[in-house]
């Protein structure tokens, strides 16, 4: 449970994709928030700013797994209004739970048999490929648990 809420935190905190492209029809405008958008219109949406959104989300720029216990899986799950890692609706992302699912499985498997050390403040930069945000420079000390 305590690695499914970290792994929740770490999508809602730094999630893979922060930037969504959407289109207006060709045909026909659309009306978005009270404003009318033309024909053909890119729409760019952040789930980025609704992840932080302070009016739903307690301290929202600190990491803090515990958020997700006590009904906070279920008050937000994937895909709700708050929580969207991996898109929502028709054009969500058909692997988002089966990412969630494999992320468990893998960090379970390397960290019970790894210890993984990371410099404290060590700096890294983000990279991305194809809307993907990936950390880019970020190094760590593997070494094989004892049985």
């Amino acid at each position: 449970e305590l690695l499914d809420h970290a792994l929740r935190e770490a999508m809602r905190w730094q999630g893979p994709v922060r930037l969504f492209l959407r289109s207006v029809s060709k045909d026909r405008p659309a009306t978005l928030g009270g404003h009318v958008l033309p024909p053909n219109t890119t729409i760019f949406i952040t789930n980025w700013l609704l992840h932080r959104d302070p009016s739903h989300w307690s301290e929202p720029d600190e990491f803090r797994p515990a958020r997700w216990a006590n009904g906070g899986v279920a008050r937000d799950p994937l895909g709700s209004d708050y929580y969207w890692p991996f898109g929502r609706g028709p054009r969500a992302c058909v692997g988002g739970e089966f990412a969630m699912f494999y992320m468990k499985l893998a960090l379970a498997v390397l960290l019970s048999r790894t210890a993984v050390t990371l410099e404290p403040n060590q700096p890294y930069e983000t990279g991305f490929f194809f809307a993907v945000e990936y950390p880019s420079g970020l190094k760590a000390r593997l070494e094989r648990r004892q049985a």
